[in-house]
C-alpha cells in the first residue's frame, strides 16, 4: 500500500487558518481552515474527498438542479447532500 501523499493546503497556504469577514461591521477574523481542518496540509484521501465534492457539484449544475432538487432526486436530506458537495 502506498503511503498518503501530503501537500500544503491551497486554501490556507499551510497556516491552518483563513480570514473571514463577519458581523458586526464586516470585521476580519481568523478561523480554522475547513479544507485542511486546521492542519495546513492535505493528504491524498482528503484531496480525493474534496475533488469528489467538486465533481458532484459540477454534475448537478450541468443538469440545472439545485441542491434541494438533487437531494430529493437521491432521496436524501438537503443538508446531508450539501455535506457531500462540501465535505468541510
Amino acid at each position: 500500500m502506498n503511503p498518503p501523499v501530503v501537500g500544503t493546503c491551497g486554501s490556507c497556504r499551510g497556516t491552518g487558518e483563513v480570514t473571514v469577514y463577519a458581523c458586526p461591521g464586516f470585521t476580519p477574523r481568523e478561523v480554522q481552515c475547513s479544507a485542511c481542518r486546521g492542519t495546513g496540509t492535505i493528504d491524498d484521501a482528503r484531496a480525493a474527498e474534496l475533488s469528489e465534492g467538486l465533481r458532484r457539484r459540477a454534475d448537478r449544475l450541468e443538469r440545472g438542479l439545485t441542491q434541494a432538487q438533487e437531494a430529493a432526486r437521491l432521496g436524501m436530506d438537503r443538508m446531508a447532500y450539501s455535506r457531500l458537495e462540501n465535505p468541510h
